[in-house]
């Protein structure tokens, strides 16, 4: 087993670009073999070294892939969230959703270089999110930065997190910003 920096274990994918790929973008092609890892972590993936053409590291997500290119890919499968209890302001909260007043230094869901406990992981203590494209972020159709605090609102339903989503893709959700 392959061990990621930290100690996590990884997952590694080996494949033979076919021709019907040839010349296809390799976060696009990674994204063919494995349509459950999201656009997203796929280019961090590709970023931090962990995918390999020709068995040389290749760091840009827009890279050509061609017919008959050995492409090797190392997928963190670490439990990436960890439910811990978390104070919470909660302004509003139903079956479908919770709002929360998000301080200033709370981070919204695990990444690179968080330590403490996240909004999402306070969240899970107590409650089930549904699934999103990216498992660190269940039930997250928005964010706010570290250094910013206000209003954050999170689907606890399925039915919820697609209305939720297509309301903010459609720009139908109003913001405001104090500054």
């Amino acid at each position: 087993t392959n061990r990621f920096p930290g100690g996590s274990p990884l997952e590694r994918i080996e494949s033979i670009v076919e021709e019907a790929h040839d010349k296809m973008r390799l976060d696009l092609f990674l994204a063919s073999i494995r349509p459950d890892v999201s656009r997203s972590a796929i280019q961090h993936h590709i970023r931090d070294g962990l995918v390999h053409v020709g068995g040389e590291p290749v760091r840009r997500a827009s890279h050509r892939v061609r017919a008959a290119d050995a492409v090797s890919w190392r997928i963190p499968t670490v439990e990436i969230l960890s439910p811990a209890p978390l104070p919470l302001h909660i302004l509003y909260e139903d079956d479908a959703l919770v709002a929360i007043d998000k301080p200033v230094g709370l981070v919204v869901h695990p990444g690179a270089g968080t330590a403490r406990t996240t909004l999402v992981e306070g969240l899970l203590d107590t409650r089930e999110l549904p699934d999103t494209d990216d498992p660190a972020r269940p039930g997250i159709v928005h964010r706010l930065d570290k250094e910013t605090s206000g209003g954050i609102v999170v689907a606890k339903s399925e039915p919820a997190l697609l209305s939720l989503q297509r309301q903010f893709a459609d720009r139908a959700v109003s913001k405001a910003y104090l500054a």
